[in-house]
């Protein structure tokens, strides 16, 4: 039987980033005809990475003196669930808080669910966000107008997501 003339094939492995570091990477291939594209992403690859960089950024942002203020304005009370690795971080911007795992009091305005791969990229603004929720990437219930904002591609928090995995070293999770 012929192969069809577009195929995508999609691989999981696990790639070591330092000596103490392993990502799970996503390796995507693409075949045309006779031509082959391959793109690898990186991903977030335990609950910890996913605390420290994403909620890691959610108490820089609180600290900014301008975007902190627009979170508290913005009166975002979120449950930000992931899935591989599985984790949650719920977000209280009029509290200024962020609290990880699944036993927090606020009662979310939003609720947003995705893959760890999907939130990096949503982080850096690098997600449409309203497309993703289309093909199933993203499942959301609630207010997400605010959400959308705060993660557009100029955003500041996408530019402070971007600075902290460089300055934490995990330019590899850098999308171009």
């Amino acid at each position: 039987m012929p192969l069809p003339r577009d195929l995508y094939v999609r691989i999981y492995v696990s790639v070591r980033v330092t000596d103490d570091v392993t990502s799970d990477t996503l390796v995507v291939c693409h075949v045309q005809a006779h031509h082959i594209t391959v793109e690898v992403t990186m991903s977030l690859s335990c609950p910890e990475e996913v605390y420290r960089y994403i909620g890691g950024t959610f108490e820089s942002a609180f600290d900014d003196p301008e975007l902190g203020p627009k979170l508290r304005r913005a009166h975002l009370r979120m449950r930000f669930g992931l899935v591989d690795p599985d984790c949650v971080i719920h977000i209280d911007s009029d509290r200024s808080e962020v609290r990880n795992g699944t036993g927090a009091d606020v009662d979310p305005s939003l609720i947003v669910a995705m893959d760890a791969e999907t939130a990096n990229r949503c982080c850096q603004g690098r997600l449409d966000f309203p497309s993703a929720m289309a093909r199933g990437e993203v499942a959301a219930r609630g207010d997400i107008n605010g959400w959308l904002e705060l993660v557009s591609r100029n955003s500041e928090f996408a530019r402070m997501y971007v600075e902290t995995l460089r300055r934490e070293g995990r330019a590899d999770l850098i999308v171009a």
